[in-house]
């Protein structure tokens, strides 16, 4: 009988997926701190980008609502931006889906 590792787990899970998911791995399973979110709001856009402990890529979509409806909103370079009309009630992670902690400035 054979143990299965966690890199073994990693290699089964980019198999089937068919994409290299180890930037969400390193991230949840070898840091100590979960993903941070720094949020910058404006009265008509938001812009957002992913922090981890090490630094590294994290590029995972965050869904947004805006006045009722949701975006599901994918990070181009490490950075998230969006546009709404001025006064728009927008909530980031309406279901809280993602493990991560926010930083709104």
């Amino acid at each position: 009988m054979r143990h299965v590792t966690t890199d073994d787990y990693l290699t089964l899970v980019n198999r089937l997926s068919g994409e290299d998911l180890s930037w969400m791995f390193r991230a949840y399973l070898r840091e100590a701190q979960v993903p941070k979110l720094r949020i910058e709001k404006g009265d008509d856009q938001m812009s957002m980008s992913w922090e981890t402990e090490s630094g590294g890529r994290f590029h995972m979509p965050v869904e947004v609502e805006v006045d009722g409806e949701i975006i599901l909103v994918k990070p181009e370079d490490g950075e998230f931006r969006l546009e709404y009309e001025p006064g728009s009630a927008v909530t980031v992670d309406p279901y809280n889906r993602v493990f991560m902690r926010i930083a709104e400035e």
